[in-house]
């Protein structure tokens, strides 16, 4: 989101200081080939300039992209080898009704790897490079991205050090021994480095009368803090103006270095974006996170043998829910028919006879099942994945629409054949024969049966917590952040 509003800026730049500059600025800004971007495809009628796009928003948390001197406040290549997406938004935006949307994705969501037999977390999918970042997103969630847009800490920084710096108010004492985030109850002037120690915590901790508590919802709560970070951001946008020649500069100067777009974005295509979406209030966007659930395997989630700490993992009939919600779509089936292609049906979870019972349910439910067999187990809790080969998304969609549980697709080919494979996970249900009766290639009225909890429910739409940061109270004073002691460890829970 904060890429989008530097696209903004240097698109508004073209009307104050003339082609020739704006043209300088864009050049400074790095652009690269992204594969499997999605073409933007013209819908109902409308023209080009007028059709839907979704944007893919990165936050890139790679080490080596930094100025060596922030190697103590981040810890340095050394420490944190590569990059990961810890920030990871899709945005929507429709030029013919002026609507944008926004829809987080957890860091730790684990998806199956494009044309693998692996399965990853996708903040680490950006280590194989944004291609396969988007190919992850896309074959699994069957969202298209249309564009690429992705910026570090220091690009983060500069934005935010642009606008003067941002008034935040903290209700209760916080703290946070990762990203450094250390301040007491009351609202205070944060500088670009402060408000990232904010936006970046997700093992919070919070003071009430007398007493530390911890916030477990870790990434979740984070995306929670980031959304309400985005209404300050944009608040601030509004009363600076993006029509100060001063602050569109600062601004332009201090992304443009620093971030990186999808080689098919033009400056046209960005001027027509700022003269659309200049004067909305971006803060007021809807703003989602995928649902998820939560692993809460005590020594942490093992694939293949390797250690992978917390994970969680998608919840099928929730999640199409949302994206669809994101997109402005109806939450409907496809009209496929059931045995449009031949399933093959694979245990993948180690449950006794699970391939033969899922086989049963699916031809009642009138799918052709080709065949059943024992897979292998490579983790517990396990996921349930479908995999299809290109051009066969809406086939495997078409299947995963009858299934509960922890549910992604997968693009594979070799996995897929001529058909659709369904790899069972642990907590994968079947809707019921009746369903399909009464189904006339919409939607299921309720859906399939809700699937037993792979560990532990993690809330995806929570109640914003009192003791979470936002925005400074209209008239409220904001005062220079003053330095504290780090609690002592013996008093956390």
């Amino acid at each position: 989101m904060v890429g989008l509003a530097a696209l903004l800026a240097l698109a508004v730049v073209v009307g104050l200081g003339g082609y020739a500059y704006v043209e300088y600025r864009f050049h400074q800004i790095h652009r690269e080939h992204v594969a499997g971007l999605a073409p933007i495809t013209r819908v109902d009628g409308r023209s080009a300039s007028q059709t839907p796009y979704n944007i893919l928003l990165v936050g890139d948390n790679c080490r080596n992209c930094l100025a060596p001197a922030d190697g103590h406040a981040f810890g340095s290549a050394a420490d944190i080898a590569g990059g990961r997406s810890d920030v990871t938004m899709l945005l929507h935006v429709d030029p013919n009704t002026r609507h944008v949307a926004i829809l987080s994705i957890p860091r730790d969501l684990w998806l199956p790897i494009p044309n693998s037999t692996g399965e990853i977390r996708v903040d680490a999918a950006l280590n194989h490079g944004p291609g396969e970042l988007v190919a992850t997103i896309e074959d699994a969630l069957n969202i298209p991205i249309n564009h690429y847009v992705e910026l570090n800490f220091d690009t983060f920084r500069d934005v935010v050090n642009a606008l003067g710096g941002l008034n935040i108010d903290f209700p209760d004492r916080a703290y946070d021994a990762y990203s450094l985030l250390n301040v007491p109850a009351g609202c205070f002037h944060l500088n670009g480095t402060q408000v990232l120690q904010v936006v970046r915590a997700r093992h919070f901790y919070y003071e009430q009368n007398g007493r530390w508590n911890y916030d477990g919802l870790g990434d979740i709560s984070r995306i929670q803090r980031d959304h309400e970070f985005l209404k300050v951001l944009a608040a601030a946008v509004s009363a600076k103006g993006l029509g100060d020649p001063v602050t569109d500069n600062s601004l332009v100067s201090g992304v443009a270095k620093d971030l990186t777009i999808d080689d098919t974005f033009s400056l046209g295509s960005l001027a027509h974006m700022a003269s659309t979406f200049g004067h909305i209030d971006l803060g007021a966007a809807p703003q989602r996170t995928l649902p998820v659930d939560e692993d809460n395997s005590p020594s942490g989630f093992t694939f293949q043998g390797e250690q992978f700490g917390d994970v969680v993992f998608p919840t099928n009939t929730a999640d199409r829910a949302a994206i669809a919600a994101f997109l402005g779509t109806p939450a409907s089936g496809n009209s496929l028919p059931a045995n449009a292609l031949p399933v093959t049906v694979v245990n993948g979870s180690g449950i006794s006879g699970q391939a033969a019972t899922t086989s049963a349910a699916l031809k009642a439910l009138g799918f052709h099942v080709a065949g059943a067999r024992t897979g292998q187990q490579y983790s517990t809790p396990a996921e349930t994945v479908v995999y299809y080969a290109p051009g066969h998304e809406a086939n495997a969609q078409r299947l995963a629409e009858e299934l509960g549980g922890a549910v992604s697709l997968g693009q594979d080919a070799a996995i897929a054949g001529s058909g659709l494979t369904l790899v069972t996970g642990t907590n994968m249900t079947v809707a019921r024969p009746a369903s399909a009766q009464a189904r006339t290639h919409v939607a299921h009225p309720a859906g399939p049966p809700s699937a037993a909890v792979i560990g532990g429910i993690t809330a995806t739409n929570p109640t914003y917590p009192s003791f979470d940061p936002t925005a400074c109270p209209a008239g409220a004073t904001a005062t220079s952040l003053p330095k504290l002691a780090v609690p002592d460890s013996s008093i956390l829970p």
